[in-house]
């Protein structure tokens, strides 16, 4: 499983990371420290085109 943890706070996300990381031994966990980074990195990492991908406010 690959994880994309989003949060400003780093602690959060190291909290948030460390939880993934315990339960689901074999997951693949990064961080990201803004939306911008997160659709940076996933950009970079999916397997799908990121022609096809679009930034959208939750």
């Amino acid at each position: 499983m690959r994880v994309l943890v989003i949060d400003d706070e780093p602690d959060i996300g190291k909290v948030i990371s460390l939880t993934f990381t315990l339960r689901w031994p074999d997951s693949d966990v990064a961080h990201a420290a803004n939306g911008a980074q997160g659709i940076a990195y996933v950009r970079r990492n999916s397997p799908t085109s990121s022609s096809s991908m679009s930034a959208s406010p939750i």
